[in-house]
């Protein structure tokens, strides 16, 4: 009896998530060593400063943001200016054990650090039902004008994504705008996009 016949062989299924699997991984690599070079600090002034207009976020009341690490752009004086004009701003605590976000109020002073380097709320902080969400921004590694984003290979956006019904605007800058992302069905894309140049609405999404 052969061997080889006792071997499960890989189905279509099996072997086009496999591929898509080892592209994420290239294109994280590329993205992370392209993100490198370029200055974050300038595009976070300029990104701040187009996004305190934009559009999409005008009449959100209910605004979703992130904590940067040390190498994405920084939207923090941003969302403090939004919390001086009324709206609620929410960022999110990273929960590894159960591979999810929760969501809590921003409080500056209320913050502890993130064994990967970003700030996030306590664990005793109080959460709030993601549902209230309007709008939502995401970080990601890259991200192409469809709105397909390659995050960090766990999944927990999209997850929280699932649970409300916000807009999206992923945050990343020009240079890592791809011609397409390898992506899954559980992959959520954004409804727009924003770099250093403007925002812009992404296309072929079904809204």
């Amino acid at each position: 009896m052969s061997t080889r016949s006792c071997q499960q062989e890989d189905t279509p299924l099996d072997a086009r998530a496999q591929h898509t699997h080892l592209a994420k991984q290239a294109w994280r690599r590329w993205a992370k060593a392209t993100r490198a070079r370029l200055p974050l600090a300038a595009y976070s002034k300029q990104l701040c400063d187009i996004l305190a207009s934009a559009t999409p976020a005008a009449d959100a009341e209910h605004v979703l943001a992130y904590l940067p690490t040390a190498y994405e752009l920084d939207i923090t004086p941003l969302l403090t200016q939004w919390q001086q004009q009324g709206k609620q701003v929410y960022i999110t605590r990273t929960w590894p054990t159960h591979k999810r976000l929760t969501v809590h109020l921003f409080e500056p002073d209320a913050l502890e650090l993130h064994r990967y380097g970003y700030w996030q709320p306590p664990a005793h902080a109080r959460s709030i039902d993601p549902a209230c969400l309007q709008l939502a921004l995401v970080p990601g590694l890259c991200f192409d004008v469809q709105g397909q984003r390659l995050g960090y290979g766990a999944g927990y956006f999209d997850r929280l994504l699932t649970l409300c019904d916000a807009l999206t605007i992923g945050i990343t800058c020009q240079a890592l705008l791809i011609r397409q992302v390898p992506h899954e069905a559980t992959d959520i894309a954004m409804h727009y996009l924003a770099t250093e140049h403007g925002v812009m609405r992404c296309f072929m999404r079904c809204c």
